[in-house]
């Protein structure tokens, strides 16, 4: 039996390119933030939002966690997340995908197999690695406490050093990950 998936979208984030905060700004009627949990409704039991920040107040109820105070950027959400259920499987956002579907959700949840410690999709014909739409399994645990512990907060170096295999992103989802830095229309 797989552990259970649970899901945390990261906000807080400095936003320098884009002015303000990115999780508050708004596409199709909804801050970016309302979107990504609806997304993250469809595909796990549990879901958090981690980092600081105002919510809307749609969102008030919606359980919050603080970042790990032994972590900087995206990894101190992350180790927030996994540290309060260390039994459970993570599916971790970033908080600026404004196109984020249930499709490229359900997607990333089929992926998951056994003995494999993370999902973390990869564009056709690149390299890259998306590491912050991925889901962890808690196998992944001990590469984050060492992360931290060696002070290394870029998350492509810490799941290339873990050996996280990219997973092909099928073509039609390519453009529900593309972040942004600049407001969408």
């Amino acid at each position: 039996m797989p552990p259970p998936l649970y899901a945390a979208v990261l906000i807080g984030g400095r936003s320098r390119r884009m002015g303000t905060a990115k999780h508050l700004l708004t596409h199709e009627g909804r801050t970016w933030l309302e979107r990504t949990l609806a997304v993250l409704d469809a595909v796990a039991a549990h879901r958090v939002i981690v980092g600081d920040g105002a919510v809307p107040p749609a969102l008030a109820t919606v359980a919050r966690l603080a970042d790990a105070a032994d972590a900087q950027g995206p990894l101190a959400g992350i180790l927030a997340a996994i540290r309060s259920a260390p039994h459970a499987a993570w599916l971790i956002t970033a908080c600026d995908f404004p196109r984020l579907s249930v499709a490229a959700a359900a997607w990333l949840v089929a992926q998951r197999q056994a003995g494999r410690g993370a999902v973390v999709p990869m564009f056709a014909g690149s390299r890259d690695l998306q590491p912050l739409f991925a889901i962890y399994e808690p196998s992944m645990q001990p590469a984050f406490a060492a992360a931290a512990t060696a002070r290394c907060w870029r998350m492509m170096r810490i799941v290339h050093e873990a050996a996280c295999d990219g997973v092909a992103l099928p073509p039609e989802l390519e453009a529900t990950l593309c972040n942004a830095n600049a407001p969408v229309a």
